[in-house]
């Protein structure tokens, strides 16, 4: 199944690097790669359809900006979506363009 990425940005400096360095679990991660920082996710539906991979990270992000509100963080809206979305296929290819 497809591998999305979808890159996510942060006002606050530490906070990215910090969630990284965190346990984290499936269905989803945020993930440093070449740089930036992804949310990281298993999709079934149609590799080349990036509108419904950005849906799917604004109802991610959603849920994980919620929890952020919460101690130990206490972080209101701290996590936003790029439009750049990586696809990666079983085999670590990526798929299409990056968008």
């Amino acid at each position: 199944m497809p591998q999305r990425l979808v890159e996510i940005t942060s006002e606050h400096s530490t906070l990215l690097p910090s969630i990284v360095k965190a346990k984290q679990g499936p269905p989803y991660t945020i993930i440093e790669r070449e740089g930036n920082y992804y949310l990281s996710f298993v999709d079934t539906d149609d590799p080349m359809n990036t509108q419904k991979a950005k849906q799917d990270a604004d109802i991610l992000l959603a849920n994980i900006s919620a929890m952020l509100t919460l101690p130990p963080y206490r972080t209101p809206n701290a996590l936003k979506r790029t439009n750049r979305i990586i696809t990666i296929d079983d085999n670590g290819a990526k798929l299409g363009k990056v968008h």
